[in-house]
């Protein structure tokens, strides 16, 4: 049995991995809510600043095996997004844990040891193997923090550099909250001032709506992960629609070579992308080849 897949036969994921970062007060928690039946694990204990009409089920866990335990024993099938807010208060959990299991790890002024902060990123690693295997949405929610570069204020995630690089590495999304005036703008397209991860499907920057009482709150599923998921899939149809007319214009020409008859039959063949001009390719190199029989 071969473990080797064909390109058809691969899976699609439909499940995301995001973060979302900006400042203070630009719809972090309220936007990562708008995700498809979310369950807030608040370790920051901030779920009080989201407009009540838009809160949801909301753990908070006071240390991290309080949370391993929500995400080892928990029944979270009601669930289909997992929200942290936030990554640094995520990282304190994890460095909590770890400097008390092994007070050796602490420095003399209180502070993690080099060693603890590689504990911490194993930690991270196996945490994100674990959240994987959930078939779930999984979004992280950063603070910004700001740096200066030269002449140029840049804007990075404020977080462990361990915790973020292992997420980062399992990232389908990565977006910052840009607030413009009373606008607020979801970033997905990289700059030199910010990071961002684009996804395909999805524009390189969306205005995020000024939800009204009464309205649904919904927009960050239907206008980033829906349409994400949606493009992945046309895009696999698409490929084995394009593969079909390709593999049958090689038979054509394999079998009638390259006549009149066969010329017809190739061109009533449908367009998919590109397929004509890969067509003609194999009419060139069929003639090509050809030449001197």
């Amino acid at each position: 049995m071969t473990l080797i897949k064909k390109k058809e036969e691969l899976p699609i994921n439909e499940n995301l991995f995001i973060l979302i970062y900006g400042q203070p007060a630009s719809f972090k928690t309220t936007t990562a809510l708008s995700a498809s039946k979310p369950l807030l694990i608040d370790i920051e204990q901030g779920v009080q600043r989201v407009n009540p009409e838009w809160q949801t089920d909301t753990v908070q866990p006071e240390n991290y095996a309080q949370l391993l335990e929500v995400l080892e024993k928990e029944d979270l099938s009601p669930y289909n997004t997992l929200v942290f807010d936030t990554l640094l208060a995520l990282n304190d959990l994890v460095m909590a844990e770890i400097l008390d299991e092994n007070t050796t790890l602490v420095q003399k002024d209180g502070s993690p040891s080099l060693k603890a902060y590689g504990v911490a990123k194993i930690k991270f690693k196996h945490l994100v193997e674990l959240l994987s295997k959930k078939n779930k949405n999984i979004i992280f929610i950063a603070h910004s923090t700001e740096q200066k570069n030269q002449d140029e204020i840049e804007i990075r995630i404020d977080g462990s550099s361990s915790a973020i690089k292992e997420i980062t590495k399992k990232l389908d999304i990565m977006t910052y909250i840009n607030v413009v005036g009373d606008k607020k703008i979801m970033e997905f397209k990289p700059t030199s001032r910010f990071y961002a991860k684009p996804i395909q499907g999805v524009p390189d920057s969306i205005e995020i709506p000024v939800l009204s009482t009464g309205a649904n709150n919904t927009f960050l599923q239907d206008m980033v992960i829906n349409p994400a998921i949606e493009y992945r899939k046309n895009s696999k149809n698409v490929k084995k629609q394009y593969d079909e007319v390709i593999a049958k214009a090689k038979d054509i020409i394999a079998k009638k070579g390259v006549t009149e008859e066969s010329k017809v039959e190739l061109r009533k063949l449908p367009q998919i992308g590109d397929s004509m001009l890969r067509i003609k390719e194999l009419i060139d190199e069929w003639t090509k080849k050809n030449a001197n029989k």
